[in-house]
């Protein structure tokens, strides 16, 4: 969504900021050592804030104009994919005992969202095209 008077490029930079600033924050965020049992808590405190960093490039995506796709820093490909991976992994870690959190439900649609992204990226850029041909499955 533009602002008043905003270009298409201007809109991509600040869409691709926007994005960059996200994922800084998911990889300060990350989940660090989980040998120390005191820190379990901590651990999981993190990964739930790495999540929600994760649903904000969601959010990021889902506001994306689809006339910018061609003006689109095509490296915004690997934050979508790292964010990809991201809600890969918290769909298959039941770190809680229960596999359910805030964000649980937003899941499979935040995947196919980033997903469908990249397929848009793809046909302009190499880069997505590479992502999806050998790491994501049809």
């Amino acid at each position: 969504m533009a602002s008043n008077g905003e270009s298409r490029s201007a809109l991509a930079v600040r869409l691709v900021i926007l994005l960059e600033i996200s994922v800084n924050h998911l990889v300060i965020r990350m989940p660090k050592d989980l040998n120390q049992d005191s820190l379990e808590q901590t651990w999981i405190a993190d990964w739930e804030a790495s999540i929600v960093f994760v649903q904000r490039i969601v959010e990021i995506v889902r506001c994306w104009d689809p006339s910018i796709y061609g003006v689109t820093d095509p490296a915004v490909s690997y934050i979508v994919f790292i964010a990809m991976v991201m809600i890969h992994i918290h769909s298959k870690v039941d770190y809680r005992g229960i596999q359910q959190t805030r964000s649980g439900e937003n899941i499979p649609d935040s995947w196919c969202l980033l997903n469908l992204f990249l397929r848009q990226l793809s046909y302009h850029w190499r880069i997505p095209k590479i992502l999806i041909g050998e790491c994501i499955p049809s």
